[in-house]
């Protein structure tokens, strides 16, 4: 919603305001990080809460983007030379530790994990993301601009193929459903009078879909947790560079970005289904 990014907007603002506050740092020539920052202001009791909290968070992000990365990479791996190995290093499910696993693209279905139901794995797609992202952690934030400008265009030409295809795909299903040749499988009918498809839609019921909750939950703190690496960027940006603007450009941006990824990911789905 706007409101929500609104907001967010403003409560990064408070945070940059509230570091900006801190004596010698007006123009930002301090290095204030999110900790030092609660130290300042905080007693030293809920300093050391929000410490530990902070880096809680800090390792809860961490690991679901290794894990998600990993998950992909490991997709990736399956759809281009048709199979990827794992090892398995705790014994689960009954089997000997050590034992290898293999998927191969036959048995990987549309968005599942590749690794579905093996938990305690290493897996040549988290050896990969570890390969990339461990010398990472080794250099500070300005030293890795160019692999940050890289994920930033990459973000925008992937997101971008992702609307394209929507689009067609919409556009073949209204060009079908016109024809003749297809009926909307959500429509409203005698049979249907709610026009609600079981197979595409969640359980009503809060209970029933605890799962999906969650799934949304998570999703949406994740996207937004990225507020607690705020004062390493304003450690490293220029003092040319307007705090303000940059925190509402770049909220736009992810507004509407994600705001056409819902919209256009719906209508490009599957919507329609052949008569009979």
């Amino acid at each position: 919603k706007p409101s929500s990014a609104a907001s967010d907007v403003y409560k990064r603002q408070m945070l940059c305001d509230a570091i900006q506050r801190i004596p010698g740092n007006r123009n930002f020539n301090r290095r204030v990080e999110y900790t030092d920052a609660a130290r300042h202001y905080f007693s030293r009791r809920w300093y050391l809460v929000t410490k530990a909290l902070f880096h809680l968070s800090i390792q809860c992000s961490n690991i679901t983007a290794m894990i998600v990365g990993s998950q992909v990479v490991d997709t990736f791996i399956i759809k281009i030379f048709g199979i990827s190995a794992a090892l398995n290093y705790s014994g689960q499910n009954g089997e000997h530790s050590g034992g290898m696993h293999s998927r191969k693209q036959a048995e990987l279905k549309p968005g599942e994990d590749p690794w579905h139901g093996q938990t305690n794995i290493i897996s040549l797609g988290f050896l990969a993301t570890a390969a990339i992202c461990i010398p990472f952690s080794f250099v500070n934030l300005d030293e890795n601009m160019n692999f940050q400008w890289f994920s930033f265009y990459a973000l925008i030409i992937l997101t971008g193929i992702f609307y394209v295809v929507w689009v067609q795909n919409w556009h073949d299903e209204v060009e079908a459903y016109h024809a003749g040749k297809v009926h909307y499988a959500g429509a409203v009918s005698p049979s249907n009078p709610t026009g609600i498809v079981k197979e595409y839609t969640p359980h009503a019921h809060f209970w029933t879909s605890m799962e999906g909750q969650l799934n949304v939950l998570g999703s949406t703190v994740f996207t937004f947790a990225y507020v607690i690496s705020i004062p390493s960027w304003l450690n490293e940006k220029k003092h040319d560079v307007s705090v303000n603007k940059i925190l509402w450009s770049q909220s736009i941006l992810g507004f509407f970005m994600m705001l056409a990824f819902a919209i256009l990911g719906c209508l490009g789905e599957v919507l329609i289904a052949e008569e009979g």
